[in-house]
């Protein structure tokens, strides 16, 4: 039974760790894309972009405290 504990629990810690990851990408490359802008591209699609890169932001910081509150649950057992 700690085997299966212990397995779904690397499972859930690697699929979270591949969350960070793909949240981490999605900024940098709404960063990079943000950066090419020049000073005649629409102001819509800027805000855009940058209304991309806020949620993007929320959405890594909440994989980061779901990374943080799982080590803390799984250093209590």
């Amino acid at each position: 039974m700690t085997e299966i504990k212990h397995s779904v629990a690397e499972k859930a810690s690697a699929r979270l760790e591949k969350e960070k990851l793909f949240y981490e990408e999605e900024l940098r490359s709404l960063q990079q894309k943000a950066s090419s802008f020049c000073d005649s591209t629409d102001k819509y699609t800027k805000a855009l972009i940058q209304e991309q890169i806020n949620e993007t932001n929320k959405a890594l910081d909440a994989v980061d405290l779901k990374i943080k509150e799982f080590s803390l649950t799984q250093g209590e057992k």
